[in-house]
């Protein structure tokens, strides 16, 4: 995790936000693909309120995808 964070820096030192913003997407569907007991945790969570299994996991998607932007935006991103 150490050595995304650095990565992240990196970047987010030489490209612009709209670059940075479509890193931080990137790692966030590579995690959602990844990480699959975090996956069950956000879903039994959304359970109860987001019945629709399909819709379920479009917010299970966009949980990670905020996540990382979040986490780009408070971290690696100066002010």
């Amino acid at each position: 995790m150490y050595y995304l964070f650095v990565l992240g820096s990196l970047l987010a030192s030489i490209f612009p936000r709209s670059i940075c913003y479509a890193f931080a997407e990137l790692v966030a569907l590579f995690n959602f693909c990844l990480f699959v007991k975090d996956k069950r945790r956000i879903d039994y969570n959304l359970r109860a309120i987001v019945v629709d299994a399909k819709e379920r996991k479009k917010q299970v998607k966009n949980v990670f995808i905020n996540f990382s932007t979040i986490w780009l935006i408070s971290f690696v991103i100066p002010s």
